[in-house]
């Protein structure tokens, strides 16, 4: 399952009566960098000119401020354990390999509800770390901005999935949360092609840049969305733009070749 949530009055509400934004976060480099968290921590996975891609894990009980991004869409996918994720005016319980989309100046938190905590993959677009509004926060961050320096540890003081580097034209695949991560890009303006791509109905697909369209011009996937791996597999054939980049998130654990359907 794939929520979709959109700004509601309450947001903008909301959003109106903040007065100050603290852009402490947005010009540090967090390539090799764990950043601590109350709730647990979180870490850089991928990053292009389109997206940011990161891993959070949440500890049981652990439950990120309710905050938005004003110009900035998030998708979540979650690997491991269940969450809650709340907004002003709806709530979602997730699970492995459901996720979410939440568009921009929409305010939400997520909170580990599973005895194991929750490991869950955020996609934000575009790359911004200083846009970013605290509305509340369970741990006195309200009104602050995004984490600064001294609460930066070295990479290598925790294990980490990357994809720092990421050659043109390949799928490239890696565990993290007992799953396998894919992700390619396009290569000299030649986009990767759908079908190499070891879909099945029950994974979860996004773009790392460019788009998804039917054969009448129909956007139906933009950078930083996601989208049921189902949808395509049954759907009519998409034609990706030639800037286009792949992110995959297995269902069953194991990325797999599968047969395709035939479109007739």
């Amino acid at each position: 399952m794939i929520a979709h949530v959109y700004c509601s009055e309450s947001d903008r509400e909301s959003l109106s009566k903040i007065k100050t934004i603290l852009p402490t976060g947005g010009n540090c480099d967090y390539s090799d960098v764990i950043v601590n968290k109350p709730w647990g921590y979180e870490y850089l996975m991928y990053e292009n000119h389109s997206v940011a891609i990161w891993v959070l894990h949440i500890k049981k009980g652990g439950q990120t401020s309710m905050h938005c991004h004003r110009k900035k869409r998030t998708s979540l996918i979650v690997l491991s354990g269940q969450v809650v994720t709340s907004c002003l005016e709806t709530r979602h319980r997730l699970g492995p390999v459901d996720g979410i989309i939440i568009e921009e100046s929409t305010f939400h938190t997520t909170r580990a509800v599973s005895s194991v905590g929750a490991v869950v993959i955020e996609i934000e677009s575009p790359v911004d770390k200083s846009d970013l509004v605290r509305l509340n926060d369970s741990y006195g961050r309200k009104g602050a901005g995004y984490e600064g320096p001294e609460k930066h540890l070295s990479g290598a003081q925790r294990d980490r999935v990357t994809f720092a580097r990421l050659p043109a034209g390949q799928f490239v695949v890696q565990r993290l949360a007992g799953r396998d991560i894919g992700l390619s890009k396009a290569s000299a303006g030649t986009p990767p092609a759908l079908e190499s791509i070891p879909l099945n109905e029950p994974d979860v697909i996004g773009l790392l840049a460019g788009t998804l369209s039917t054969s009448h011009g129909q956007i139906v996937l933009r950078a930083g969305e996601i989208m049921p791996a189902a949808e395509i597999l049954r759907g009519e054939p998409l034609t990706p733009s030639q800037d286009v980049g792949f992110f995959h998130v297995s269902g069953n654990g194991t990325a797999k070749p599968v047969k395709r359907r035939t479109h007739k």
